[in-house]
């Protein structure tokens, strides 16, 4: 049994993290963990219970600035730990500070912060969702992450094809996740 803030108890709980294959595996020691403690998912298996978000550095770099800052931060496109199509998403992180204290400076953000709230988002669903309905006969859409040196697809639907952006977390090159595309059709 692990304890839990607010007293919730799992047993089995355990903090985990990627191996470099890609497996969920338990977390290597360190000074500080921030680990999905609750979970509501639409779709998936739970796998992201129990992640330290803070051991995979495009999460923990989209932490700290939400952290640094007080204002929802997302992160780079990546793989969701619960998406096992590896179709590409994204991850919101809306950090919380402790009731009552100040969080003005970024000393106090720093020292205050509570936790966090997140919503992972899976690009093809919102862009499914956001198109639905819509005749797409002869509309092309690309939907590229700027935020980098190159500008990478995350998304494309040419007439009544589409195709999503996938995100190698295997490989690295320093320290930037190297991707491919793979396009599938609907």
């Amino acid at each position: 049994m692990s304890r839990l803030p607010g007293k919730m108890a799992l047993s089995n709980f355990q903090i985990t993290e990627q191996s470099p294959q890609g497996q969920l595996v338990r977390a290597a020691r360190r000074a500080e963990y921030i680990p999905v403690y609750y979970l509501e998912s639409v779709r998936g298996i739970g796998r992201a219970l129990g992640f330290d978000a803070a051991s995979d550095p495009t999460r923990r770099e989209a932490l700290n600035r939400a952290r640094d800052t007080g204002q929802p931060t997302a992160t780079d496109p990546l793989t969701l730990i619960q998406d096992i199509k590896h179709e590409g998403g994204f991850v919101v992180f809306l950090p919380i500070y402790k009731p009552g204290l100040p969080h003005n400076s970024l000393q106090e953000r720093r020292l205050n912060l509570q936790g966090y709230v997140s919503g992972a988002f899976r690009i093809p669903d919102m862009m499914n969702n956001a198109l639905k309905g819509a005749k797409m006969e002869d509309i092309e859409i690309r939907l590229y992450d700027a935020g980098g040196e190159k500008k990478n697809v995350c998304y494309m639907s040419i007439g009544q094809r589409t195709a999503s952006h996938r995100i190698c977390r295997s490989k690295r090159t320093n320290g930037q996740p190297r991707s491919r595309e793979s396009f599938r059709s609907r």
